[in-house]
């Protein structure tokens, strides 16, 4: 039986009570359930099994994709553009929450008559098509926001540095763990937390705002992927490229934008020192020949991995590329932190103007607070 798919795991074991599904008029019924042929070999018949129709979205759809990554980011055939209108299984929701979503479950119906609110469910309603593109198909009868979606959903209930936290998330190749999930040890749990293919981009998410106008603020959701980048590859380096690029006024330090992550190809000399045919910066200005490298484990590098490092910064160093590492302990000192800005700012030529601003310091302490450092 073709049932929901969540993790590669079925997520409906059992064909969803007729009862709940008369709620809604037959032509609803009809539309929103998912008829699956299954062949008895016992009885020798075919019977008929209908699997209700769900769509996930706001943070339990963040959740999902989570917990799924790129893999299941399937564009359907068919494309869908209207929530389901009949009643959701609560078979279903409970399923969702033991694979990992927290409740309430997050749905969205197109029927105000089925929307239901509980401690495990919050359902939003939306009775016109919506653009195309918020909807993925990812099989079963599982329906989930699509990652553009989900990300200016959430621009109604998250602050703007929250915001650009999730969106530097969904444009980069880690994910945030979820309570409550057993993720594995070593190798296995980075490789299902880091090292992903992005859900999204820059690009990807400025196009898609262009077809939501009348549902978002578009002015200030403009406004705010500006400070958007993509490839972030870990938590801390966004929040460590959110401190530095920021606006004052919103308690960073207001440099320019970086490329996270960036190919940095050897010179010529620079073969000489390494057989590497590319090197990886975590924040790269190409214009100023300047690197800054994240190290959260600067006291835990094997012997292999300390001369690797080594050989990076010569080969950089050859090529006239200054590279200045920062560790979690400074990022989270803002002391410590504000040095490592002059630093940047002296090897850029420029001066930090934040002493312009009287109550930069405190803005600065309440942007440390927002990503919780």
């Amino acid at each position: 039986m073709n049932d929901f798919q969540f993790q590669g795991k079925k997520l409906v074991e059992s064909t969803t009570h007729l009862p709940g599904v008369l709620e809604t008029s037959p032509d609803n019924q009809m539309r929103d359930l998912k008829k699956i042929v299954h062949f008895d070999a016992f009885s020798g018949k075919t019977r008929y099994h209908l699997v209700m129709e769900l769509l996930i979205t706001h943070k339990s759809a963040i959740e999902y994709w989570r917990l799924n990554g790129k893999a299941t980011v399937g564009r359907s055939h068919q494309q869908r553009r209207k929530p389901p209108a009949s009643p959701y299984d609560m078979n279903a929701i409970s399923r969702l929450h033991q694979e990992g979503l927290t409740y309430p479950i997050h749905v969205m119906v197109s029927d105000p008559g089925v929307r239901r609110t509980s401690k495990k469910v919050h359902s939003s309603l939306a009775s016109q098509p919506l653009p195309e593109g918020c909807i993925i198909n990812v099989g079963g009868g599982l329906l989930v926001a699509s990652p553009e979606y989900c990300f200016f959903q959430m621009a109604n209930e998250l602050p703007f540095v929250k915001l650009l936290e999730l969106g530097l998330e969904l444009c980069g190749s880690y994910a945030l763990p979820l309570q409550g999930v057993d993720y594995g040890e070593g190798p296995a749990a980075e490789t299902r937390l880091y090292n992903r293919t992005p859900l999204t981009s820059k690009q990807r998410l400025t196009a898609f705002l262009a077809r939501l106008k009348g549902l978002f603020n578009q002015r200030a959701l403009t406004e705010t992927l500006k400070y958007l980048a993509d490839n972030s590859a870990s938590p801390m380096e966004t929040k460590l490229f959110l401190l530095l690029t920021l606006p004052y006024k919103s308690g960073g330090y207001g440099f320019e934008m970086p490329e996270l992550n960036a190919k940095v190809i050897p010179s010529k000399t620079a073969r000489s020192i390494s057989s590497k045919r590319f090197f990886r910066c975590d924040l790269y200005w190409k214009d100023y020949d300047l690197a800054v490298e994240y190290d959260s484990s600067l006291k835990h590098l094997s012997p292999k991995e300390l001369a690797a490092d080594a050989m990076k910064r010569n080969s950089l160093s050859a090529m006239g590329v200054e590279v200045i590492t920062v560790t979690s302990k400074q990022i989270q000192n803002t002391v410590q932190f504000q040095r490592t800005a002059k630093q940047l700012a002296l090897n850029m030529d420029r001066r930090l103007r934040n002493n312009e601003r009287p109550d930069f310091l405190k803005l600065h302490r309440e942007l440390h607070n927002l990503l919780e450092l």
